[in-house]
């Protein structure tokens, strides 16, 4: 590109005094610039437009990551990832028939190579069908999934048995504290509306309790608060897990006994001559 150079000093000009003939702007001096600037333009060398490369993305292959102990993950197209534990050596593997399965450490408090605290957990890309847990021996040693809660203890598990299944929440003695026997439950009871209902999703009959109402009796029962949305709008519906009433019915039946053998004993007061 050229350099553009005034050839006339228009401030010069400008700071003659009034009156003086070099003071006027002659129209040659306006051609001469306009000429200067129009050259310097068309000599102007156009912009290349920068080349956009395009990053090689790899495939992941089998090599050593730091950091990374008894972890697993498994990718929506059935790649499969895991670390050995304590070792940190992290290999890939591409499932070549519609299933992938690998066997992952769970327990963390259980050593990797016991086959009681191992799932395999099965894929299908093909057709996007969920996941399958599978027990490597027929009865596990120990806890398979284990939960965690904010102070680093366990609130809770899913155990698998021979031929069953326990959902366990952690009640032991040692992690309560001011235990009082329950009292008033039987009145409490005599609160909770257990109704007939049919479901909104395909008309099906059901029964059991609307969550919000046994809320205002037993909140331990209920997750979630009553006509709570989304973000977007959809509602957010309550939960119930009525295993939290079994303490309450226990209560409530024994007070109803305590009430029945009363009664039974004044009877037969009374009718003892």
């Amino acid at each position: 590109m050229s350099n553009y150079t005034k050839t006339v000093n228009f401030a010069t000009k400008d700071a003659l005094t009034t009156g003086d003939a070099n003071k006027i702007v002659k129209g040659t001096e306006i051609d001469t610039e306009y000429n200067n600037i129009s050259t310097a333009i068309a000599t102007k060398a156009d912009l290349v437009s920068p080349s956009l490369v395009t990053p090689a993305l790899g495939t992941p292959t089998a090599g050593v990551v730091t950091n990374l102990t008894g972890t697993a993950s498994i990718n929506i197209n059935g790649t499969v990832g895991a670390t050995t534990a304590n070792t940190g050596v992290f290999t890939t593997t591409t499932a070549t028939t519609a299933t992938a399965s690998f066997a992952c450490r769970i327990n963390a408090n259980a050593a990797v190579t016991s086959l009681g605290e191992r799932l395999t957990i099965l894929f299908d890309p093909a057709t996007d069908q969920g996941i399958t847990l599978k027990s490597t021996t027929t009865t596990f040693t120990g806890n398979p999934i284990v939960f965690i809660n904010s102070s680093n203890a366990v609130s809770g598990s899913i155990y698998q048995q021979t031929s069953s299944i326990a959902y366990l929440t952690t009640s032991d003695y040692r992690a309560k504290n001011t235990i009082t026997p329950m009292t008033g439950a039987l009145s409490k009871v005599s609160l909770l509306k257990p109704c007939t209902y049919k479901w909104n999703a395909d008309g099906s009959d059901s029964q059991g309790f609307i969550a919000h109402e046994l809320q205002e009796v037993i909140k331990e029962c209920v997750v979630g608060e009553k006509d709570a949305t989304n973000a977007d709008g959809s509602p957010k519906f309550q939960g119930v897990d009525t295993s939290f009433l079994v303490a309450t019915l226990t209560a409530a039946i024994q007070e109803l006994k305590a009430l029945v053998d009363a009664q039974a004993a004044r009877i037969t007061a009374l009718e003892t001559p």
